[in-house]
């Protein structure tokens, strides 16, 4: 039972500061085990859930509470503190109890996705018994609606080739001239420096290959000594050629490239002499021989025929090269060496024209 001498006690106490039971001098301490008391040693005389009635109500007075102040809080603290441990064990409780389901909800769910088939591996299934004729699968689609993947190829073919830059002309002219080089027996006759002209067209195949022809004119200026052995004031002797030949050609830059030439000629060679005195059927010489009048006999010049004009028709081959730079204009300066030969019955004509002209 609840005496009034303890309340006095622990009302002197709390206003001298001395240090109440479980707490700070003057304060109210929360050390349960110092502040709490069985209902028995209590008397049931304090209500644990009631702050406002901390007394008995048939011992203390109506100016109990005006006479040593509101209860001490210190009893009825610890039995707050206790009431709340008990709620937070109850709610620890209840969080256990969750995180225990929660763990074997996801040990369960990570049991079910291991028995389930990988996605690289084909899961055995039962043997399938044969369907009915009524519910059989319908007919493949015809091969004529199928893609034909032969023809993939072919387009992308096709498509590289439309990509690729046509970088050269598949026609190119040329327009030159400049002088000619004799040799060979030729240069026994005939003086230097004739005036050689040129004209060809050439179909060319890609960037690097070709085939050209070519139509050359060349004069032949006869030497002094040669007019003195034919006894003539004068005399006027060309040559046409005809050329076809393969044209390699080798970019060196952007405007700058050479190319090579190689391939069969044939010439037409034709001569006349002016005011000649010579008498027919005199011995042949060397310059008859080459002139050409002496190619059915050998020994004098014939008797029939005009012996100072003459035609010679020879085949052979020729041998060029040449450089070229592309003007802004887009027209190319060329420059180019050739070396033609030809014979026929043992009389040759063996001339280098050299040529500067344009190409477009």
């Amino acid at each position: 039972m609840c005496t009034d001498r303890r309340f006095r006690q622990l009302a002197q106490r709390y206003r001298k500061g001395v240090t109440l039971p479980g707490g700070l001098p003057g304060r109210s301490g929360i050390k349960v085990g110092n502040m709490m008391r069985s209902r028995r040693n209590q008397g049931k005389c304090l209500f644990a859930r009631n702050h406002k009635r901390n007394l008995c109500q048939r011992r203390l007075s109506p100016l109990h509470a005006e006479r040593y102040g509101p209860p001490l809080r210190p009893v009825m603290g610890g039995e707050w503190m206790m009431g709340k441990f008990a709620s937070v064990t109850a709610t620890a409780r209840v969080l256990v109890l969750l995180a225990l389901s929660l763990v074997l909800t996801i040990l369960l769910e990570a049991q079910g996705f291991a028995q389930t088939t990988p996605a690289d591996q084909t899961p055995a299934t039962p043997p399938v018994t044969p369907a009915p004729a009524a519910q059989q699968p319908p007919a493949p689609t015809p091969a004529a609606q199928k893609p034909d993947s032969s023809q993939e190829p072919a387009d992308e073919e096709t498509t590289a080739r439309r990509k690729r830059v046509h970088d050269y002309k598949n026609w190119t002219y040329n327009v030159g001239a400049g002088a000619n080089l004799n040799s060979g027996t030729t240069r026994t006759w005939v003086r230097q420096g004739g005036f050689v002209g040129a004209a060809g067209v050439a179909r060319n195949a890609n960037k690097y290959l070709g085939l050209r022809l070519d139509f050359d004119f060349a004069n032949f200026p006869l030497r002094d000594s040669t007019l003195e052995l034919a006894q003539a004031s004068g005399a006027s002797t060309h040559v046409y050629s005809l050329t076809l030949d393969p044209i390699i050609n080798m970019p060196v830059t952007k405007i700058v490239s050479a190319y090579v030439l190689l391939g069969p000629a044939f010439d037409h060679r034709t001569g006349s002499l002016n005011s000649d005195t010579t008498v027919a059927g005199s011995a042949c010489n060397s310059f008859w021989d080459w002139w050409g009048v002496c190619q059915k006999s050998n020994f004098s010049i014939p008797l029939s025929g005009s012996f100072v004009n003459s035609t010679v028709n020879e085949f052979g081959y020729n041998v060029g090269v040449g450089v070229s730079r592309r003007m802004p204009s887009g027209v190319e300066i060329y420059g180019e060496f050739r070396l033609l030969h030809a014979s026929h019955n043992g009389i040759t004509t063996d001339y280098r024209p050299i040529t500067l002209g344009f190409r477009w």
